[in-house]
């Protein structure tokens, strides 16, 4: 196993992967439930108008972020992942215990490979997350808003079932039910709801671009985790990241803002049509996948 003090090979599931697995699994716990608060305090600031303005009652109130909170979680844990990575391994530098690892003759690599690990399972717990919860809070959430914040009574569009309109030598039918799932948010559909609602919309002639685009955000953005985890190991072992929590928030918060501006504005262009609909969706994780690469490969 080591040869002259250095470490020949690792296996999985060694004492260091284990330790620095307890580690970033702490961090990023207490990590998600304050960025989830944090997230749902601005969210309240944000409607508390609207509340105030419309007489809305506590129960009210608090049933409606409660309903929120999953989303707000799933938005969030990508920015938990980075900080946590930056943390864990920032607090290990601070404390000489990289430069022991090191000397050992233990890459960055293969220190950072039980963080990639854990990327790879948050992303796969973000999809069933969204897949699982998501869909039925938010939809739950938006009732809340519009029924008793707002005091808008749910009832169909129109008093017909079905929408018959006439085109070039064939008539095109809408039923109310196409048009109350039009009114829906994407985050409340599952991935399977998206895929069928695109195939019904399409079957009608209704254009399906921006649910496009969101069924492809559906599976990209929960690789958010592993990318985040990828950027965030050369940059928390550089000498300037050995400044610990403050530091570490404050790289967290410019490479997440930038991720968050990138998939904002490109998911805006493909709802818009300007770009493809994988394009749009998958342009912002390949631009950070390559940074990513490029620094993690370049550390020795």
């Amino acid at each position: 196993m080591e040869t002259r003090g250095k470490v020949k090979f690792l296996p999985m599931g060694s004492i260091l992967d284990r330790y620095l697995a307890h580690g970033f699994l702490r961090a990023f716990i207490v990590s998600l439930i304050c960025i989830a608060s944090l997230y749902l305090v601005v969210d309240f600031f944000d409607r508390i108008s609207t509340f105030v303005d419309n007489g809305a009652s506590l129960g009210t109130i608090i049933r409606y972020f409660f309903y929120k909170a999953p989303v707000s979680i799933s938005r969030v844990i990508g920015f938990a992942t980075l900080f946590s990575a930056l943390f864990c391994l920032g607090m290990l530098a601070r404390t000489q215990e990289i430069i022991a690892m090191r000397s050992s003759g233990i890459s960055v690599q293969r220190i950072a490979f039980p963080l990639l690990i854990f990327g790879f399972l948050i992303c796969l717990f973000s999809f069933f997350w969204n897949e699982a919860l998501v869909p039925i809070f938010t939809h739950q959430a938006q009732t809340i808003f519009k029924t008793e914040v707002k005091n808008k009574q749910q009832q169909s569009l129109f008093g017909t079932a079905d929408i018959w309109i006439r085109g070039e030598g064939s008539f095109i039918n809408v039923n109310t039910d196409d048009l109350k799932l039009l009114a829906r948010e994407a985050e409340e559909f599952t991935f399977f709801d998206l895929q069928k609602q695109i195939s019904d919309m399409k079957s009608k002639g209704i254009d399906a671009t921006s649910y496009e685009v969101d069924i492809q955000s559906k599976v990209a953005f929960p690789l958010i985790s592993p990318l985040m985890i990828l950027i965030a190991v050369p940059f928390a072992l550089r000498r300037q990241m050995s400044g610990g929590m403050a530091m570490s928030f404050g790289v967290a918060m410019i490479i997440g803002f930038g991720y968050w501006v990138l998939s904002a504005f490109c998911i805006s262009l493909g709802h818009n049509g300007a770009l493809p609909p994988w394009t749009a969706a998958w342009v912002p994780n390949a631009i950070f996948a390559l940074i990513g690469l490029f620094f993690f490969t370049a550390e020795t």
